[in-house]
């Protein structure tokens, strides 16, 4: 891979985050290729969001699906149920009804492992009985 710096793909994506500090962009742009380039997700825009300290991710799976909000973490990073509902009332100010986040946990491998946090409880999908 190409140093950050030169990659075509990082020059578009510090185009759409300029301003957001240099310690956050490399976990955020190794998220961004991923769902870009290995999950090809549709309309991947990172949006820097000073107040989680964070440069989040927007992106829809497939063309007509809802957007889904990523949150590019490293494991070392502790997360609560106050730290969710912060990050949440965050989110909030960015866009309106935002219910669910991804949790993007990338390891010191470069493995990403996804989770889906819900605001609040949400009914499990109902099963076809055979």
């Amino acid at each position: 891979m190409a140093p950050l710096p030169s990659h075509p793909l990082y020059i578009k994506f510090l185009e759409q985050c300029v301003d957001s500090p240099p310690r956050v962009r490399g976990l955020s742009f190794q998220v961004y290729t991923d769902l870009l380039l290995a999950k090809q997700w549709w309309s991947v825009q990172p949006i820097d969001v000073p107040s989680l300290d964070k440069i989040v991710l927007v992106a829809r799976s497939q063309q007509h699906d809802k957007r889904e909000w990523i949150i590019p973490m490293n494991p070392q990073e502790n997360w609560s149920m106050e730290w969710l509902s912060r990050t949440f009332a965050n989110l909030s100010s960015v866009a309106r009804g935002v219910e669910s986040v991804v949790l993007a946990i990338v390891s010191t491998d470069a493995t990403i492992v996804y989770y889906r946090i819900h605001k609040g409880l949400v009914p499990p999908k109902e099963t076809k009985e055979a």
